[in-house]
């Protein structure tokens, strides 16, 4: 939901970089999947959710345990479906 907090890891090449969160058709199925648009780049969200964890960050509990690992998508395949 909106404001929610979550744990992200994106690649060192984003670092201080802002990204927007968007959904797109994976290239594979068509269905819509969570990337990011970064610096020049385009970014695939995967998911992982360990049962009972959580996070500190700052002073603050992030309860959603779970982490977003972004990695960078070439382009082309976004392109592929249409070949």
């Amino acid at each position: 939901g909106a404001g929610r907090r979550r744990v992200a890891v994106l690649p060192s090449s984003q670092d201080g970089k802002a990204v927007e969160v968007v959904t797109l058709p994976d290239p594979k199925d068509g269905t819509p999947s969570e990337y990011a648009l970064g610096d020049g780049c385009i970014l695939e969200a995967n998911w992982f959710r360990p049962r009972h964890a959580s996070w500190l960050v700052g002073n603050e509990v992030v309860s959603d345990g779970g982490v977003t690992l972004y990695t960078e998508v070439h382009p082309a395949f976004f392109l592929l479906p249409g070949l």
